[in-house]
């Protein structure tokens, strides 16, 4: 677990504040200076309030923070261009810092949570959905991580994690789904993706083994997969029942024309026209030229060509 929380972090570019709305964003409670910078910049002065980390939303048009008044959870979320607050929610409870871990065999631990992060926040329309993940301090060997889902309204739902004694069971990063999220939970053997809605309601587990990156979802159970190989010109495109583990259509492996096999592929873009969606790959070739590639597919039939 703790390479793979490692890496996540190593991934984030610190910076003293917001300058677009497409920079990154990320600060811990080690960042004070930079906490008071952005806490004038979005007008933030809510008494007794302790902020222990920024980020961006998954959408980097907006930025999350994450706190404690009197011990309760708040969270705030702002839009980077106006600045305009669009959550202010504070917990009615206080956060549980004592955790109990069960070690097995009938023994048991304490785990003392010392701060707390948000990570892979997202709003769609008026609807919040986050992790908190709660550590000691400067220790990301083992976290305990709590899947929110919050209204403009209030609180909503939450669940929790509780590691194993060796840190495996955690939930690791948020993806927008459809009208709702695909949660990826990870164990010791294997990460689980879970399908919710914005009001927090588990819908179904996707298959074992499945790395939705590629998906783009048409139902909260319908997607269209489009993998492009490594280091080849060769695609295939898949319609797929993601909660029957079923598969609707499979163009086979096509060759994607003009493509270069040792292109380096610099975007994928869908324009989606009713049920005709056109793939457009933007790739630089060795020698620098750039150019692009597109493929028409109608997601009812599995037809598709060239274009």
């Amino acid at each position: 677990m703790k390479k793979i929380i490692l890496g996540l972090l190593a991934a984030v570019l610190f910076i003293g504040c917001v300058e677009s709305p497409d920079e990154p964003l990320s600060l811990s409670t080690t960042e004070d200076s930079q906490f008071d910078a952005l806490k004038k910049e979005y007008n933030i002065n809510k008494q007794g309030l302790v902020i222990e980390s920024a980020t961006n939303g998954i959408d980097t048009t907006k930025v999350f923070f994450n706190g404690r008044i009197d011990g309760k959870l708040w969270i705030g979320c702002y839009d980077k261009t106006t600045k305009n607050n669009l959550l202010d929610w504070t917990g009615t409870t206080k956060l549980d810092t004592i955790i109990d871990i069960d070690k097995g065999y009938g023994e048991h631990t304490t785990f003392q949570i010392e701060e707390y992060h948000v990570k892979h926040p997202y709003k769609r329309d008026n609807s919040f959905c986050f992790l908190l993940w709660g550590q000691k301090k400067y220790d990301t060997n083992y976290v305990i991580t709590d899947l929110y889902f919050i209204d403009n309204k209030g609180f909503i739902k939450k669940d929790k994690l509780i590691p194993d004694n060796f840190g495996f069971g955690f939930y690791e990063a948020i993806s927008p789904w459809f009208e709702g999220v695909i949660v990826k939970h990870n164990d010791m053997t294997v990460s689980n993706y879970i399908c919710y809605t914005m009001k927090g309601d588990s819908l179904f587990s996707l298959p074992k083994n499945t790395y939705p990156d590629n998906y783009t979802p048409i139902s909260y159970e319908e997607c269209i997969s489009f993998n492009m190989f490594d280091n080849s010109n060769t695609v295939r495109i898949k319609r797929l029942n993601v909660k029957l583990d079923s598969t609707l259509w499979d163009s086979g492996i096509f060759e994607m024309g003009k493509l270069p096999i040792n292109a380096r592929i610099d975007n994928k873009n869908i324009v989606k026209q009713n049920d005709i969606w056109i793939y457009e790959i933007s790739y630089t070739q060795f020698d620098g030229k750039k150019d692009s590639v597109k493929v028409s597919v109608n997601i009812n039939s599995g037809k598709f060509e060239i274009i």
